[in-house]
């Protein structure tokens, strides 16, 4: 180990629980970067193709997650998984305002193995499920978790330039490129075709933009052990990302906002998964989960 090193880990030590990673750091990386990659309109974020050595060292080691303890619950560690099955996710939702509880729900999907059409299970006030599908043809293949480089760096790249892309399109709100970027890779993180190894990688590249703070030892929303990610919103609140200690497990997300008449609600939701399996096909549910009854929508047809 190099004395830079042993600086940088004497550092990490001194510091408490809740870190937050370096905006000068940030801003070195983003200005050496600049001189070796392509300028891309309305990106924020270029690709950081020639960090310093100390600031590269100095990132990985203050975001660096603990070493797993056990196997990562997650969809590649779910033994037998086949081309043509699909991964049945469970998630668990909750809305309150002020407070109150609002709504409370289960979430259901069917996303296959395979590359192909995503299903949503959608609850109907008769307690019926409604089956509908996304056809995989209205998502950017950029988007595919398959397609995505394992570097932490060119992962924050990518979303970076998708965000902008998205927000130069009028495709999106007026929040930021950093927060929309930070949408994108949640998105990869949650999806359960992406590897242990990967959302590692994902939980690394989230830490890279300005304002995150990761705070261990906490637990998510339903009580679990995790490692939290949190930034400010441009809705006066704040906003939560969870994954397991050791960053191989996408956990779900917590939200605060300010709303509605004279700003009088103070919203509160979280999105957590709690299970998941591998079924044969969508609507399908696994052996001891009590399935409501699931009636099929015909999937829309996109005319572009």
């Amino acid at each position: 180990m190099t004395d830079v090193e042993e600086r940088l880990r004497a550092a990490l030590h001194a510091k408490a629980d809740t870190i937050e990673p370096s905006r000068e750091a940030w801003e070195k990386a983003i200005a050496s970067g600049r001189s070796g990659s392509r300028r891309l309109p309305f990106l924020a974020i270029p690709v950081l193709a020639a960090v310093t050595v100390a600031a590269v060292i100095a990132v990985s080691m203050v975001v660096a997650p603990e070493q797993p303890r056990r196997p990562a619950a997650t969809p590649f560690a779910t033994p037998g998984a086949r081309l043509g099955q699909y991964y049945f996710v469970k998630e668990r939702r909750l809305t309150e305002n002020n407070g109150k509880e609002e709504e409370k729900k289960n979430a259901y999907r069917w996303v296959p193995v395979s590359p192909g059409a995503t299903y949503y299970g959608v609850p109907r006030p008769d307690g019926k499920l409604m089956l509908m599908q996304r056809p995989a043809i209205v998502t950017d293949p950029e988007y595919d978790v398959r397609t995505w480089p394992s570097d932490p760096t060119q992962m924050l790249a990518r979303a970076s330039r998708l965000a902008a892309k998205a927000i130069a399109s009028g495709r999106t709100n007026d929040e930021p490129v950093d927060d929309q970027a930070l949408s994108i890779l949640e998105g990869i993180a949650a999806d359960p075709v992406t590897s242990p190894e990967r959302v590692a990688a994902v939980f690394q590249a989230m830490t890279m933009v300005p304002g995150q703070r990761v705070s261990r030892n906490v637990k998510d929303p339903i009580g679990r052990p995790s490692i939290r990610l949190s930034k400010k919103n441009s809705l006066r609140g704040s906003y939560h990302t969870f994954f397991s200690p050791d960053a191989r497990t996408y956990h779900g997300h917590e939200a605060t906002y300010v709303d509605g008449p004279k700003n009088s609600w103070n919203v509160r939701s979280w999105r957590v998964i709690v299970d998941v399996k591998v079924v044969d096909r969508p609507g399908q549910f696994p052996e001891g989960e009590e399935a409501p009854a699931v009636i099929t929508q015909p999937p829309r047809i996109n005319r572009g």
